[in-house]
C-alpha cells in the first residue's frame, strides 16, 4: 500500500497520552526499526481507585435504537455486536450522507459518531444534525483516535458531546451510554 504517515502519527499520539516515547533507528540493510518505551505499571504498588461509576438510574432500562456512524467496516461490527449484546437495537452507516438518509428515515435514541470520514466529518454532520434536527443533537456520542488533533481537541470541548478514545471497551460504551442519558435528561429539565 500507499503509506500516508497517518499510522505513524497516531501511534505517536495514543504512546504520548500514555506518557511513553517513540523513536526511529535506520536498519543497516535498510529500513527502520521504531522503539516504543511505555511506563510499567507495577501491580499493587498504588492503591486501586475506582473509576466514577455511572449510577443503575442514569443506564436507560428500555433497549435504545442506536445509529452508528464509521467508515471502519470492522469498529461497525464490534459496535453491533456490543450494543446487541446489551439488548439494543443497532443501524450502521458508513458515512455521513448514509447516516443523514437515516436519521431523515429513522428516530434514534443515541448516536455514535467517528470524527474523521471521507465524505462529512463528524463535526460537520452534528452540525447539520443540531440545525436540521436539534432534538437529536445531544443523542450523539462522538468517537476518535485522533484525541491529539488541536480542531478535534477544541470541537470535543466546545460541543460538550460524550466521546470515546480508540481503542474502546465494551464497558466504556455502557458508560457512555449512562452519560448520554443523563445529557438528554438535563435537555428535558
Amino acid at each position: 500500500g500507499q503509506g500516508t504517515g497517518l499510522g505513524l502519527s497516531i501511534c505517536f499520539g495514543i504512546i504520548s497520552e500514555h506518557k511513553g516515547r517513540i523513536r526511529a533507528e535506520n536498519n543497516p540493510g535498510g529500513g527502520a526499526s521504531f522503539l516504543i518505551e511505555l511506563p510499567v505499571r507495577i501491580p499493587h504498588a498504588a492503591p486501586v481507585v475506582p473509576s466514577p461509576s455511572i449510577e443503575p438510574a442514569a443506564v436507560p432500562a428500555a433497549p435504545l435504537r442506536v445509529l452508528a456512524i464509521d467508515d471502519e467496516p470492522s469498529l461497525l461490527l464490534l459496535l453491533e455486536r456490543i450494543f446487541r449484546q446489551l439488548g439494543h437495537t443497532i443501524d450502521t452507516a458508513a458515512d455521513g450522507q448514509s447516516a443523514l438518509q437515516k436519521l431523515q428515515t429513522f428516530g434514534y435514541d443515541l448516536i455514535i459518531c467517528d470524527i474523521l470520514m471521507p465524505d462529512l466529518l463528524g463535526p460537520e454532520l452534528y452540525e447539520v444534525v443540531s440545525q436540521e434536527y436539534p432534538e437529536l443533537a445531544h443523542r450523539f456520542v462522538f468517537i476518535t483516535g485522533n484525541v491529539v488533533d488541536v480542531e478535534t481537541r477544541l470541537f470535543l470541548e466546545k460541543s460538550g458531546v460524550p466521546w470515546l478514545s480508540k481503542p474502546f471497551l465494551p464497558d466504556d460504551i455502557h458508560r457512555v451510554i449512562g452519560e448520554s442519558a443523563n445529557l438528554a435528561l438535563k435537555q428535558v429539565d
